[in-house]
């Protein structure tokens, strides 16, 4: 491409880019009641005061996701700041789950509740990127709950708006199009800022994968739509898989394989005749390499840059970089497992702190022994977490949580927390922890209380009152 082109398509990319910002900052930008306003005409004229909830998600993820890329300007940071303020205060339902509404009035009343995670969906990314951007951590947990409840109500929780599904599922099922396009946007955003998530989320994945049934028996009258296409279109597909307990998927990809192949021999002839080359129509590629070459071409090839050779990394470091493994995939290393892995770890972990190179590597002290992570790959909150599990004594890390969460978030602790993971606590094991706890005077000061859906919550009053405790947890969306 000629340089002189390129070039100014760059700067025109610039133009539009500045010219569509500054034309919402100036016009679209509500500085009254903070949010955006959606309904502009090609002036800026405001035609609509209602809000779109949606939208304000979509724009606090814009105006953050430019300071990523094009570094960091003030009055993008604070437009994406309004919009988030504004759905806190103004869009959120807090006697419907936190679900969030759809559409609200220019200072926030609501207009519009729909069944639909659109708002909730730009929601969580435009706390996440405004998280990665200034480092709150309130909007990186604000994001976490939302994409928890996105993910819940799309694997069975009752919708808590009461709306439930568009159709009635007796007589025909449906799915919009739509949601995989926003479930995976908020992933691939969510994965980015959160990596520590990331990972929790992908042994979810794969604990949800090993639970699948590996076979379904093949009933020819609730052949799905692709077995049915299948025989309209040739195959030999016939439902033979019902007798022989064939795994319905597996028949269905080997007859799509047969029919693919028997039609790419009967297009084969046809083929062959298109193949021949046009003489008087010439190659592209030939066409590029008889043109001239450009100067100072951006594009042109460079000459193979031998990469520089990587320092030897000493035992210490080599070790430093195991326990960032571990950490990495949301593992503390107990002091125990280094003795038994490293010969010498002991003297080797005595170096760490003053290697520069291994500065990232933190010590934690348990009840049953001491612990190492990485907090470039781990945060504290999650180590500590990690370290009651490795501990083993159940009631010291249910007292830790609740005490935790009262005094930081500050918040009461449904029971079910402990069935998610990383506990992964099967339910007898929760009541019978809970009765232990009830009978130690150590724990006098954990409560339980019950909401208002009636779900099972505990709380310190070293941190909470109880009032305060029940009005937090009446409209807390944790519970499914």
């Amino acid at each position: 491409m000629d340089r002189t082109i390129f070039q100014s398509q760059r700067e025109w990319i610039r133009a539009e880019l500045a010219r569509c910002t500054d034309f919402w900052v100036k016009n679209g930008w509500d500085h009254e009641h903070g949010g955006v306003y959606t309904c502009l005409d090609r002036k800026g004229k405001v035609y609509s005061t209602d809000k779109s909830v949606w939208m304000q998600g979509r724009c606090a993820w814009t105006f953050s996701y430019l300071c990523r890329v094009y570094g960091k300007k003030q009055e993008w940071l604070d437009a994406a700041k309004s919009c988030l303020d504004f759905l806190e205060e103004h869009c959120i339902n807090r006697t419907a789950g936190d679900r969030l509404y759809f559409t609200v009035t220019a200072d926030g009343k609501p207009l519009r509740q729909r069944r639909y995670c659109f708002s909730e969906g730009f929601y969580a990314i435009g706390n996440a990127e405004y998280y990665g951007q200034t480092g709150e951590r309130e909007h990186l947990e604000r994001a976490r709950k939302a994409y928890q409840l996105v993910y819940d109500l799309n694997h069975g929780m009752p919708d808590p708006t009461g709306m439930g599904p568009k159709t009635i599922a007796e007589t025909r099922t449906g799915r919009a199009l739509a949601d995989p396009m926003i479930f995976l946007n908020m992933t691939s955003v969510m994965r980015r800022v959160d990596p520590e998530q990331a990972v929790l989320e992908l042994q979810k994945a794969e604990l949800a994968a090993k639970k699948k049934p590996k076979a379904e028996v093949f009933d020819i009258d609730a052949a799905s739509e692709t077995a049915r296409r299948l025989k309209e279109t040739g195959s030999t597909f016939d439902g033979s898989a019902a007798k022989t307990g064939e795994d319905v998927i597996a028949a269905v990809e080997r007859e799509t394989a047969e029919l693919a192949a028997k039609q790419a021999a009967e297009a084969a002839p046809e083929a062959a005749g298109a193949a021949q080359p046009d003489a008087a129509k010439p190659e592209l590629l030939d066409f590029l390499a008889s043109e001239p070459e450009a100067e100072n071409d951006p594009f042109a090839d460079q000459p193979t840059k031998t990469a520089p050779e990587l320092p030897e990394l000493t035992p210490a470091q080599e070790l430093a970089g195991y326990i960032r493994a571990r950490s990495a995939a949301a593992l503390i290393t107990p002091h125990a497992l280094l003795l038994e892995e490293v010969e010498n770890a002991d003297e080797l972990l005595a170096q760490m702190p003053a290697d520069p190179q291994c500065t990232d590597i933190v010590t934690r002290a348990g009840a049953k022994d001491t612990y190492y992570y990485s907090n470039a790959n781990m945060s504290d909150n999650y180590a500590m977490i990690a370290q009651l599990i490795e501990d083993k004594d159940l009631c010291v890390m249910f007292a830790e949580m609740v005490r935790f969460n009262a005094r930081i978030y500050p918040s009461a602790t449904p029971l079910k927390y402990f069935q998610r993971s990383p506990y992964g606590l099967a339910p007898e094991v929760i009541e019978q922890t809970w009765k232990a706890m009830q009978e130690n005077p150590a724990y006098a000061d954990i409560e339980e209380l019950t909401n208002n859906q009636n779900e099972r919550f505990l709380f310190s009053t070293k941190h909470l009152t109880r009032r305060y405790a029940k009005a937090i947890s009446d409209v807390d969306d944790f519970c499914d």
